[in-house]
C-alpha cells in the first residue's frame, strides 16, 4: 500500500511540476510581450490614433507630415469676425490681425497621449478609442482689434473716450478724454481668440458698462512714447531700398505737467517739441549714397578669345550692382556662384597642376583680380586674397586674385560709414570695376610691389615620333617664377597716414616644354661602306626612276607650327620702380 501511495505522490508532483513550467513559460511570454509593447509605445515616433485638429485626422503621421497636411488644408482659411457695438457693427478677417502656427499645432497633436510616460503611451496604443481634439495655435495682434473697437465707439456720443495725441508740424497736440459708457475690450478679444482657434466665423457683441470716469492726462506716459532718440536712414540690401530716418523728439515734462493739470474733458492743448534730426537723413543718404567714385580699375583682355571673354561677361554681370552695407563682407564665390555648364560657362585657358589647360570658367579670375585692385585703391579692407600659381599678364605682379569654388575665395570688407556699390563691365577689350560710395575724406592710395626673389625656369623634352631629325616644336613656353612683397600706402590730404603690408605673392616657375624625336636618324650622316649588302633584297623592276630627284635622302618638311598662347603665357607686365600706381582710367 505504501509503495502505491508513494508512486501516486510522485505522479502528482510531476504533474504539478509540468503545470508550473507551463505557467512560468506563459508568464515569461506575457512579460516579454508587455515589455516589448512598453518599449514600442515609448519609442513610437508617429501621432497616435484618433488625434484630430478640427476635422483633420492626423493618426499615424509624423509631426512633419502632420504640419504639411495642416498647411495644405487650412492655409487659405480666413474666418470673418463681426464686432457689434450697440446698434453699429464692423467686420474683420482673421488675416487682418492674426496668423496660424502650423508647426506648433502639429507638435501639440504629437504630444497627445504622451504626457504620462511609457504606460500612458502604451495604453494609447492598446486602447485607441475616443477622439482626441487639438485646437489650432494662433497668434493675435490685440492692438488691431482694440483699434477697431475704439473706431466703433467714436460713433457713440456718450461713449468713454481716452486721451489721445498727435504730432503735426513738430507740435504735440493732446486731446483730453471724456467720461461715459465703455465696453470690456479684453473679454471681446478673448472671445475672438477662441473662435479663431477653431477657424470659425465669430460674432462678438461688445458688453457695455456704464459711467467710466475720465482720470486726466498721463503726461509721463505720453512723454515716454513721444520722446525718442533719432535714428539714421540706411540702405536695406535685402529689400533694395532706403529705410527712412526717424526724427527724435523731446519736450519739457515739467512745463507740460503744469499745462495739462487743469485741462477739461475733450479739451486740446499744444506743446512745442524740440526736434533732433539724425546725422544721416533720408534726403542726405539719397543724395550722397553712391554719388562718389571711391576707385576705378581696368584690365585688358583679348576679345578674340570668345569663350574666355564670355565667361568674364557672365561673372561681371553677377557682380554688377552689388551693394555692400557698412561692415559687410563681399565674397566673390558667393556672389558669382557655381561655375558650371548649366550656369552658361565655357571652357577656356586656366592654370591646373602647373600647366595651362582648357577648363570650365577660364577667365573669371581676371574679374576677381580687377575687383581686388579697385578695392585696394578704394582703401577697403582686404579679408581674403591669394595669388595665381603663375604670374598673369593683366595685372602687375602682386596685384592679382585667383578664385576656386569651395576652395579659394576673394573677400573684402566695406570699412566705410556708408553703403558702397560695385559697378562692373566687360566690353571692348576692357574689364572695368568701379566702386561707388560716399567720400568723406580725401584719400589717395599707392601700391608698391617689390620682387624679392626670382626662380628661373627649366626645359623639359617630350618624345614625339612624328618629328623629323633635328625638328623641334614648343608645346609650352617657359615662365620665370617670382616672390613679390606688396605694400599699400594711404595718404590723407597729401600726408602719409598708413603703410599696410598686403599678402605676399609666390609665383612658381613654369618649365618650357619642347617636343623632339630622339629616335630619328640623321639622313645626312655618311654611310659606312663596310656595312654588308643583302643581295637577296627584293626590288621592283617596274618602278619608274625619277632622274630629277637627287639620290641622297632629304629631311621631311613639316608645315609652319603656330603656338596657341593663352593670355598667361605672355611675359608678366614689368614694374616701373618710379611708378607706384597702375590704374587705367574708366572706359
Amino acid at each position: 500500500m505504501s509503495e502505491n501511495k508513494n508512486t501516486e505522490q510522485k505522479v502528482e508532483k510531476r504533474k504539478l511540476s509540468k503545470k508550473m513550467i507551463v505557467l512560468i513559460c506563459c508568464l515569461s511570454v506575457v512579460a516579454v510581450l508587455l515589455t516589448a509593447l512598453f518599449v514600442y509605445g515609448g519609442t513610437y515616433s508617429k501621432i497616435f490614433d484618433n488625434v484630430y485638429v478640427l476635422n483633420t485626422d492626423l493618426s499615424g503621421l509624423t509631426q512633419q507630415e502632420a504640419e504639411d497636411l495642416l498647411v495644405e488644408e487650412y492655409l487659405e482659411k480666413d474666418p470673418k469676425v463681426t464686432i457689434n457695438y450697440k446698434d453699429v457693427g464692423a467686420d474683420m478677417y482673421f488675416s487682418d490681425f492674426g496668423e496660424l502656427d502650423f508647426a506648433t499645432t502639429a507638435g501639440e497633436a504629437f504630444k497627445k497621449g504622451r504626457s504620462l510616460g511609457f504606460l500612458s503611451k502604451t495604453y494609447a496604443l492598446l486602447f485607441p478609442y475616443g477622439e482626441k481634439r487639438v485646437d489650432f495655435t494662433t497668434y493675435i495682434e490685440k492692438s488691431v482689434i482694440t483699434a477697431k473697437i475704439e473706431e466703433l465707439q467714436q460713433t457713440d456720443a456718450v461713449a468713454y473716450k481716452d486721451t489721445t495725441y498727435e504730432i503735426i508740424d513738430d507740435v504735440l497736440h493732446i486731446t483730453a478724454g471724456r467720461s461715459g459708457d465703455y465696453c470690456d475690450v479684453d473679454k471681446a478679444v478673448n472671445q475672438i481668440a477662441e473662435g479663431m482657434k477653431k477657424l470659425q466665423d465669430t460674432q462678438v457683441q461688445l458688453e457695455i458698462k456704464q459711467s467710466r470716469n475720465y482720470e486726466g492726462v498721463d503726461i509721463q506716459k505720453i512723454y515716454d512714447s513721444v520722446c525718442t532718440e533719432p535714428k539714421d536712414a540706411y540702405y536695406d540690401e535685402k529689400d533694395g531700398k532706403i529705410v527712412p530716418h526717424v526724427v527724435g523728439y523731446s519736450f519739457d515734462i515739467g512745463q507740460a505737467k503744469k499745462l495739462v493739470e487743469g485741462i477739461e474733458e475733450n479739451e486740446t492743448v499744444s506743446i512745442n517739441l524740440t526736434v533732433r534730426l539724425p546725422e544721416m537723413t533720408e534726403a542726405k543718404l539719397t543724395g550722397e549714397m553712391f554719388s562718389d567714385t571711391l576707385a576705378a580699375y581696368s584690365t585688358k583682355y583679348n576679345p578674340g578669345e570668345v569663350d574666355r571673354s564670355y565667361n568674364m561677361l557672365l561673372a561681371s554681370n553677377k557682380v554688377n550692382g552689388t551693394v555692400l552695407q557698412p561692415g559687410g563682407v563681399f565674397s566673390y564665390n558667393k556672389v558669382v556662384g557655381e561655375r558650371s555648364v548649366a550656369a552658361g560657362y565655357r571652357n577656356a585657358k586656366v592654370f591646373e597642376n602647373g600647366r595651362v589647360v582648357d577648363g570650365l570658367g577660364g577667365g573669371i579670375c581676371q574679374v576677381s583680380s580687377t575687383i581686388y585692385n579697385a578695392a585696394l585703391y578704394a582703401n577697403l579692407e582686404i579679408v581674403e586674397r591669394k595669388n595665381h600659381s603663375f604670374a598673369v599678364v593683366y595685372t602687375p605682379m602682386g596685384q592679382d586674385a585667383t578664385v576656386v569654388m569651395n576652395q579659394i575665395d576673394f573677400k573684402f570688407r566695406n570699412n566705410t560709414k556708408y553703403p558702397i556699390k560695385i559697378v562692373s563691365s566687360v566690353s571692348g577689350g576692357l574689364c572695368t570695376v568701379t566702386i561707388l560710395g560716399t567720400l568723406d575724406q580725401n584719400y589717395k592710395v599707392e601700391i608698391i610691389n617689390t620682387v624679392t626673389a626670382t626662380k628661373p625656369y627649366g626645359v623639359t623634352y617630350v618624345q614625339d615620333d612624328t618629328l623629323a631629325f633635328g625638328e623641334e616644336k614648343q608645346l609650352q613656353s617657359g615662365q620665370t617664377g617670382y616672390n613679390v612683397s606688396s605694400v599699400r600706402k594711404v595718404f590723407l590730404n597729401g600726408e602719409l597716414i598708413k603703410t599696410e603690408k598686403l599678402t605676399p605673392s609666390y609665383y612658381s616657375a613654369r618649365n618650357q616644354e619642347i617636343a623632339r624625336n630622339e629616335n630619328a636618324v640623321d639622313p645626312n650622316a655618311p654611310v659606312d661602306p663596310n656595312l654588308p649588302v643583302d643581295p637577296n633584297a627584293p626590288t621592283d623592276p617596274n618602278a619608274p626612276v625619277d632622274t630629277t630627284i637627287p639620290t641622297e635622302p632629304t629631311i621631311p618638311v613639316d608645315g609652319t607650327v603656330t603656338e596657341e598662347q593663352p593670355p598667361e603665357e605672355v611675359v608678366p607686365r614689368p614694374m616701373d620702380p618710379n611708378v607706384t600706381t597702375d590704374v587705367i582710367p574708366e572706359a
